[in-house]
């Protein structure tokens, strides 16, 4: 019969191209016998009646090509050998610690054999690609998946552990003592580091300016403050808060321009303090006379007319000594004229515009005068013939300080009140 050939002629022939996969192929060409051929690998099936030459998708080992020519003949190849690259592996050991706990300058080195040239490596997750087997960037404390690549495309991983570095630098805080008045400024906030070498020096506000202290801020308000620690050059740093008690509030009724006597000479003013708050714990409240008689309670009543340069002082203080002040006057406030005329004037003292205020008015002629101390008109209006409320401005502004008195005229009737312009 007639001889047919199979030749280890290599057309297109590989290797798998990594250790374990299935992707190599042979290739065979045929002559002799009586074509068309049919051809199979590793057995001489050739049911699917496929003609080709080249098979692929084939794992290391050995394999054999069937050939059957169209009488029906039979022959097979030798053994056509395919070899795996060889396995990769990988070792990782870290090179150098990092400078501080908190900083990514730690480095590591990799080496992986096996597999073909060239072989690079990357950090899982990292954008940015390793240079050589030196891989630095690492932060202490973490652990990293090294990937390594040969020149086929085949991988093999690992897992870099033990970056190590100093421990990272911390503060916290030892005591935080509270503003003891709202508005003061004594908060202290008392800090310790930790981490490092253990020897600190801290800094208040912005991590710079590093001085050896006690690690305590004093003389602080109210507010967030952050202290920062160093040790060796790293930082650490905290944001601490120090309180403050609410303002002491208070109101006081009636207003100073409502409040007054009822008349010259009358002893029957009266204040009262009211929806006193804040502060710390409970609240005092005292009331100091000109004379430095003092009362103690939200009322003080039976109040005189003050004086030139006198003044009704009222103090609230709470359980810290904190304190909030004010002074009050008490004038005249309420002056009755005949007819069911009532005339106000406030404040007195005065800045210098006192608010004068007439009720009641029935077509009567309104005028004022400003004497001085001495007797002398130094201001004079005539303000027409009125009706009902009404309310105007007397001004001493261009006036010098001191006693004035001012002379309402409604009508018929008059009435003369000192004034203290201050």
């Amino acid at each position: 019969g007639i001889e047919i050939v199979i030749t280890e002629n290599v057309v297109d022939s590989n290797n798998p191209s990594c250790f374990g996969f299935s992707d190599g192929q042979v290739c065979v060409e045929i002559a002799g016998g009586v074509a068309p051929y049919l051809t199979s690998i590793a057995t001489a099936d050739f049911s699917d009646e496929s003609s080709e030459l080249c098979f692929t998708d084939l794992p290391s080992g050995n394999h054999v090509v069937f050939v059957q020519d169209d009488l029906g003949c039979v022959v097979n190849s030798v053994a056509l050998a395919l070899n795996d690259p060889l396995q990769m592996a990988i070792s990782l050991d870290a090179l150098s610690p990092a400078s501080c706990g908190d900083v990514a300058d730690a480095c590591g080195i990799a080496l992986a054999t096996g597999g073909q040239p060239t072989i690079t490596y990357e950090i899982e997750g990292w954008i940015e690609p390793q240079v050589g087997n030196t891989l630095c960037g690492l932060l202490p404390g973490m652990d990293y998946t090294v990937i390594a690549t040969d020149g086929n495309g085949c991988t093999v991983s690992g897992m870099l552990t033990e970056i190590t570095g100093p421990a990272q630098v911390g503060v916290n805080a030892n005591t935080i003592t509270d503003v003891t008045c709202f508005g003061s400024e004594d908060g202290e906030i008392c800090v310790s580091g930790f981490g490092g070498n253990g020897n600190f020096s801290y800094s208040i506000g912005e991590c710079e300016n590093f001085e050896f202290n006690d690690g305590c801020f004093g003389a602080l308000a109210e507010g967030d403050y952050v202290i920062c620690a160093e040790s060796d050059g790293c930082t650490g740093s905290d944001t601490f808060t120090v309180d403050a008690p609410n303002a002491i509030q208070y109101g006081v009724t009636p207003s100073e321009e409502n409040a007054g006597v009822s008349e010259a000479g009358a002893c029957d003013g009266m204040f009262e303090v009211i929806n006193e708050g804040g502060g710390t714990g409970n609240l005092t409240i005292l009331w100091t006379l000109a004379d430095g008689t003092q009362v103690v309670g939200n009322t003080i009543d039976g109040l005189c007319e003050t004086e030139m340069g006198d003044v009704i002082n009222l103090t609230i203080s709470d359980e810290n000594g904190c304190e909030s002040s004010e002074d009050f006057l008490m004038t005249i406030g309420l002056y009755e004229l005949k007819n069911n005329i009532q005339i106000s004037m406030f404040p007195n003292p005065t800045n210098g515009i006192v608010n004068l205020s007439i009720e009641g008015l029935a077509g009567q002629a309104v005028s004022a005068k400003v004497l001085n101390s001495i007797g002398a008109e130094v201001q004079s209006t005539d303000f027409g013939t009125l009706s009902g409320i009404w309310n105007n401005e007397i001004s001493l502004m261009g006036q010098a300080s001191g006693v004035y008195f001012l002379n309402v005229i409604v009508g018929n009737e008059s009435i003369s009140h000192r004034i203290i312009k201050q």
